[in-house]
Order: C-alpha cells, then sequence, then structure tokens
C-alpha cells in the first residue's frame, strides 16, 4: 500500500502502449484499518535491556483450555540490540516435550509486545498470587474489538520487567488460555 503512490506515478510518466484487451476487474482490495491509537509499551526497550540480562531464567505455567504445560525460557544471550531466548517445553509431569530453538528479538519488537489498544484497554494497580510469589502489578484489560476476538487480561510486575506474570485470553466460546510466572532466576 505505501508504494503505491510512487506506483501511480510511475505509471502516469510511463510511455504508453496501445490499450490492451478489456479483462476481468481485479478484485477490489479491503479498506485498510484505521490507524489504532496504542497505549504506551509496558516497559519500553531500555527497560527490557537493562532487566532481562544474559542469564535470566523464567518458568511458566500454561493452561491451554485444559492442557497444562510448562515452559523455561532461558536468556542465552543479550547485547544492544537485543536477545536471545532459548525455550524449553514441559509436560505437566516434567518430562521435556520439546528442546525448542533459539528466538532472537530486539528489544523494541519486545517492547511492542506491550501494548495495548487505548480505547479497548483499562489499566489499574494490582496484585496477584501466582507460583512466583505475591506480586504488586499493574492490571491490563483489553476488550475484545470484535465478537470472534479474545478478550485479555494482564499482570504486569514492576519487580520483574519482561512478559507478564499473569495472563488470561479468553474466547466468546469459552476457550481460555491461562499463564503464569512459576519463577525468575536473574543473574
Amino acid at each position: 500500500m505505501r508504494n503505491i503512490a510512487l506506483f501511480v506515478a510511475l505509471v502516469a510518466c510511463a510511455p504508453k502502449a496501445p490499450p490492451a484487451p478489456a479483462a476481468e476487474p481485479a478484485p477490489a482490495e479491503a479498506a485498510p484499518e484505521a490507524a489504532v491509537e496504542r497505549l504506551p509499551p509496558v516497559f519500553d526497550a531500555a527497560a527490557l535491556r537493562a532487566g532481562f540480562r544474559q542469564g535470566t531464567v523464567l518458568r511458566y505455567k500454561f493452561d491451554d483450555n485444559g492442557a497444562v504445560r510448562v515452559e523455561e525460557w532461558v536468556v542465552t544471550a543479550t547485547d544492544d540490540a537485543g536477545c536471545t531466548i532459548h525455550t524449553k517445553v514441559f509436560a505437566a509431569d516434567g518430562v521435556t516435550v520439546v528442546d525448542e530453538s533459539d528466538d532472537t528479538e530486539t528489544w523494541e519488537n519486545l517492547a511492542a509486545h506491550g501494548t495495548f489498544p487505548a480505547a479497548q484497554t483499562t489499566r489499574a494497580d494490582g496484585t496477584v498470587d501466582v507460583g512466583a510469589g505475591h506480586l504488586t502489578t499493574w492490571y491490563y484489560e483489553v476488550a475484545p474489538a470484535h465478537a470472534e476476538d479474545f478478550s485479555s487480561k494482564y499482570h504486569f510486575s514492576p519487580a520483574h520487567v519482561g512478559p507478564p506474570v499473569w495472563a488470561e485470553f479468553r474466547g466468546g466460546d469459552g476457550y481460555v488460555v491461562t499463564m503464569e510466572l512459576l519463577s525468575r532466576t536473574d543473574p
């Protein structure tokens, strides 16, 4: 879409060829969605860079509509641009199911994960009890934009810079996914 103006200018200035035979019209492109005003990130790139150091280990419990697993995220490398996280997935009984490869992200991209649509989001100070303890949090609740979208709730802890310490995603059909921080070890 950004190159349409350039394309139109090039076409307008190009030499004209004889008209082509009439073809079936191309399908209309969907109208671009209006820009959605977003809240500032929960943690900006500088906070993530300072608080998510090499050697940080997070363990989360995920309950995917009754299917429970534990994920261990280990920050294996960091630099000014971003970090690399290695993930292991365990079944509820602790047996390793998947030893995934490393995933590298920029600090800016990670910060963008913590932005929410302003008109659909409420924010309050809160607390939550998770495996990692009783934590003071910033609570975010995001209403769905459309009936088929998930609603979501998040608790972010200022003492644990990074992903939410607890989150819930709920579909209109009753499908629920939760994540809970079990432990965090900082170097």
